[in-house]
């Protein structure tokens, strides 16, 4: 989660800068960062994203949340997730 947080920093607060053959997501995290955003980090980006969707869609399964048939886009289940979070709430939205 520590790792999914940092990202989620560093782009929502973050600055881009580009000259036109690279783009660069500068951010603070401890220290001044600047982070080149090519394929191969965008990919790990997206990669960390998709696993804790996974892992968070499975801890709510074990811990007793129905699994709704033919939900297999983590879209859909994180939309999925939170309608059920309500739900136990009686936080009808």
């Amino acid at each position: 989660m520590k790792k999914v947080m940092s990202a989620r920093n560093a782009f929502a607060h973050g600055r881009f800068s580009s000259d036109q053959e690279h783009v660069w997501l500068s951010y603070f995290e401890g220290t001044p960062r600047k982070q080149e955003l090519t394929d191969e980090y965008l990919t790990q980006i997206e990669t960390l994203l998709r696993e804790a969707v996974s892992k968070a869609y499975a801890l709510a399964v074990k811990i007793g949340a129905k699994r709704p048939p033919a939900m297999q886009h983590a879209h859909w289940r994180c939309a999925w997730l939170t309608i059920d979070l309500h739900e136990r709430k009686g936080d009808r939205r």
